[in-house]
């Protein structure tokens, strides 16, 4: 199911990362700036950066390592964070951004946890065949 990902310590991870860098500070600088109408700022477009690193570090580390389920869940959970972060952001009357932001967290938290799940589950059915 997860072949279209590279195998398990594979340079090209890497490159995932990099491609989910950008897509990630992508998403936030969108959000931060064309959703929420803040002004530009250039600091605060590097912190959006940094986040988005720290993110796709953690991501695609634990696919580098050959987890990929994990990886599988936390894009999800990501991906659905963001969509959430984009639509509560978009009634902006006060509390909407930062409850934006939390909801982007909580679903990040989740999808990480839920690929945790997914991979203990697969490992121990593996283990259970031998």
């Amino acid at each position: 199911m997860l072949g279209f990902l590279p195998q398990k310590r594979d340079f090209r991870w890497l490159y995932w990362g990099i491609a989910y860098l950008i897509v990630v500070w992508g998403c936030l600088v969108l959000n931060r700036y064309i959703v929420l109408g803040s002004s530009l700022e250039i600091v605060m477009m590097l912190r959006l950066m940094l986040l988005a690193g720290i993110i796709a570090g953690i991501v695609n580390l634990a696919g580098y390592l050959g987890a990929r389920w994990i990886w599988l869940g936390s894009t999800l959970g990501i991906a659905c964070g963001l969509m959430l972060m984009m639509i509560n952001a978009s009634n902006n009357t006060g509390w909407e951004d930062l409850v934006s932001f939390l909801s982007f967290l909580m679903l990040s938290a989740c999808g990480i946890g839920a690929g945790i799940i997914v991979e203990c589950l697969v490992a121990l059915v593996k283990l259970t065949r031998r």
